[in-house]
C-alpha cells in the first residue's frame, strides 16, 4: 500500500489517495523532480502527473514555529544542519487520468506571490494535458498554494 499525500504539514487532513498496486515504486527515478515542470508515473491503470506550479522563497521564521522563540528555532535548524534564514518550497498539483475522468488535485499558487509561480497551466499544457479536458478539481485545504490557481494570471 502506497499513501500520496499533496501537501505534508499541514494542519488540515490532507486528500490521501491510498493504492494498491502502484507500478515500478522501488525503481521509480525520482531524481530532481523538483527541478522539472512535470513528472509522469502510473498509479496501477491510471496515468499520474506531479505538476509544478513553481517556486518561492519563504522566510524560515516565523514560517515554521511561528509560536517559538526566534533564537530557539534558529539553534533548533542550524543543529539538524537545515538553513536557518529561508527555504525554497516547490509548488506542486497532482493530476489523475482514470481512462474515465481526468483530475486535477490542488490549482498551485497562481501569479499572486511572484513571477516563478503560476505555471501550473503552463506544464499541464507541456505534458499534454488541456485544462479545459478536466472534469473535477479537487481541493485538499483553502491554503492560498493550494487555491491560488482557481485565479488566472490576469485575475479571470
Amino acid at each position: 500500500m502506497y499513501l500520496v499525500s499533496p501537501h505534508v504539514n499541514s494542519t488540515v487532513p490532507p486528500l490521501c489517495l491510498v493504492v494498491e498496486d502502484i507500478d515500478n515504486l522501488e525503481t521509480m527515478n525520482t531524481t530532481n523532480i523538483q527541478d522539472t515542470a512535470f513528472h509522469r508515473f502510473r498509479i496501477g491503470s491510471f496515468d499520474a502527473l506531479i505538476v509544478s506550479d513553481g517556486k518561492m522563497n519563504v522566510p524560515a521564521y516565523p514560517t515554521y514555529a511561528a509560536n517559538a522563540n526566534p533564537a530557539e528555532v534558529q539553534r533548533a535548524l542550524q543543529a539538524q544542519a537545515m538553513p536557518h534564514d529561508q527555504y525554497t518550497l516547490t509548488c506542486n498539483v497532482f493530476y489523475v487520468d482514470t481512462g474515465k475522468h481526468k483530475i486535477l488535485v490542488d490549482t498551485g499558487v497562481g501569479s499572486e506571490f511572484g513571477e516563478t509561480l503560476g505555471q501550473t497551466v503552463s506544464n499541464l499544457r507541456l505534458a499534454g494535458v488541456e485544462p479545459k479536458e478536466i472534469d473535477a478539481v479537487i481541493l485538499t485545504h483553502a491554503h492560498p498554494d493550494h487555491i491560488g490557481g482557481i485565479v488566472g494570471n490576469n485575475n479571470s
